[in-house]
């Protein structure tokens, strides 16, 4: 009796799966958004309207337009809850108006302006690190300024002399290449150049603009890019991109016992005493 027992508890415990479930934990969630907003001109009040709705962390604008030597710079840009929120400011140099990148962020977050020894000729940039978490890149690419090669071949420099010392980027912009043609070889390059430094693209097959084009970007490297949905704010012909940035933690794993599901097996007693 007490040997047939104990070969149906070996035979049991055979028949039983150990399962290994590792849960996916994130450290850290940014809620965050960007946008063509062709000049915050008299829009920064609603900004700031979208910063509190949509509870965002960090906002990235191109076209900003509004320059600190403005006389009514301070009247637009006052329009920014300072007690929730930062505006850094990167005005196109030089007397040409228009372009500009402006980034709003959340203050409870320790946010640094990077200094890059890096003059392109054929788009403007931006860099801020955050406390140590990760870096956003953002780019605005004037459709007229430079050509196309020119562009891919300054970028692929640019995010060379980056990933030197940051290994979480966040990039996205306006870079004015047509992602939704097949048939766009620059945009086709772009994605390729971007691929070779492990990044990856998350707006494919989905629109920017309001006739249709794929024209702004979000790429991400050592990051994870969540929810990413696109609307129409109505305040350019540009549309929004809000995503959730997601920095990962320590993966945790459960261990459990689950039964087979097999069909069970039958054993016929048998006299065990010559054994």
């Amino acid at each position: 009796m007490t040997l047939i027992y104990f070969l149906h508890a070996m035979v049991t415990k055979t028949d039983r799966i150990m399962a290994l479930t590792y849960v996916t934990v994130f450290s850290h969630v940014f809620q965050m958004c960007v946008l063509n907003i062709q000049s915050a001109r008299n829009k920064v009040g609603d900004l700031n309207d979208i910063m509190v709705e949509r509870n965002l962390d960090f906002m990235v604008l191109t076209e900003f337009w509004l320059k600190p030597t403005d006389a009514d710079y301070h009247v637009h840009t006052g329009n920014i809850d300072s007690d929730k929120y930062s505006l850094v400011n990167y005005p196109r140099k030089g007397r040409k108006r228009g372009g500009g990148i402006a980034i709003i962020h959340n203050n409870k977050y320790n946010v640094k302006p990077v200094v890059v020894d890096f003059k392109p000729r054929s788009f403007e940039f931006a860099v801020i690190h955050v406390r140590s978490l990760f870096t956003i890149l953002a780019i605005y690419r004037p459709p007229n300024l430079g050509n196309r090669q020119e562009f891919i071949n300054e970028l692929d420099q640019l995010v060379s002399i980056l990933s030197l010392d940051y290994n979480r980027l966040l990039l996205c912009g306006d870079v004015n290449l047509h992602f939704e043609k097949s048939c766009d070889l620059f945009a086709k390059q772009f994605l390729q150049h971007l691929s070779d430094f492990d990044f990856l693209y998350h707006v494919a097959g989905q629109t920017t603009h309001q006739r249709g084009g794929s024209l702004d970007v979000v790429c991400t490297q050592g990051l994870t890019c969540k929810s990413l949905i696109i609307e129409d704010a109505q305040l350019s012909d540009h549309y929004p991109i809000y995503f959730d940035i997601c920095i990962l933690g320590r993966k945790s794993r459960s261990s459990g016992i689950k039964p087979n599901l097999a069909k069970p097996r039958y054993y016929e007693y048998r006299d065990f005493s010559s054994l």
